[in-house]
């Protein structure tokens, strides 16, 4: 996980995380809801989402992460896989995080309520979610109004600026996830950030659109799945 005060040099040997607040070739996304590329991801026809022969507790086992099969991108559905580069140009596929709360933030570096949100995760991540191990961070950005690309160092730079943690710091160029969860769910369609949280059992339980202001309701939920 990405943490703060680490340099930029040690940072990058350990970030893994998604908040999308990037264009790249290689950003590969499945609006479909079908599953990752070329990974075998969502190949399976085992649906048990609960992992563990049906007790509805611990999240999804290995095997059950490896065989499920997913629905979309609107809230209920069991989450349609996607990939996106990290800081590091390593393919991340949202099914790698399968089996933990997955909390997906995604928005525009240069856009201040955006920041506002990830300052606001930072405050959580040191009280109310401190030493809770099994919340995967995704954080992203996308490209600037101008249509510039977001750089590496950028990320990184991003990340101690607001001094959040993250497994993954991610690059949706051309909001290709974003847009996939605002078009499966009704409401606002505002293009310039997305809170997605996601349950252990890969149950998509929210999606907020860019002025989402129910923050202590996202704080609670969060703190409810970890429980589950």
């Amino acid at each position: 996980m990405t943490r703060r005060g680490l340099s930029a040099a040690a940072m990058a040997t350990t970030v893994a995380l998604t908040m999308a607040c990037g264009p790249s070739a290689t950003t590969a996304t499945d609006p479909s809801g079908g599953g990752g590329t070329d990974t075998g991801t969502d190949t399976g026809t085992d649906t048990d989402t609960t992992g563990d022969g049906g007790s509805g507790t611990g999240g999804n086992s290995p095997s059950a992460c490896e065989t499920m099969v997913g629905e979309g991108y609107a809230m209920g559905d069991i989450a349609g896989n996607w990939s996106l580069p990290d800081e590091l140009g390593q393919m991340i596929e949202l099914y790698d995080m399968c089996g933990k709360v997955i909390f997906y933030e995604e928005g525009s570096m240069w856009r201040p309520p955006c920041n506002q949100r990830l300052a606001r995760l930072a405050e959580w991540q040191d009280n109310e979610l401190a030493g809770i191990d099994n919340i995967a961070y995704a954080i992203a950005a996308h490209a600037d109004v101008d249509g510039n690309s977001v750089e590496p160092e950028e990320m990184l730079a991003w990340a101690l600026e607001h001094g959040f943690s993250a497994d993954h710091l991610l690059i949706d160029e051309n909001r290709e996830v974003m847009d996939a969860y605002f078009e499966a769910n009704p409401g606002p369609k505002y293009t310039q950030a997305v809170t997605v949280i996601i349950d252990k059992n890969m149950v998509i339980r929210k999606v907020g659109s860019t002025y989402d202001t129910e923050h202590e309701a996202n704080l609670e939920l969060l703190l409810e799945l970890v429980d589950e």
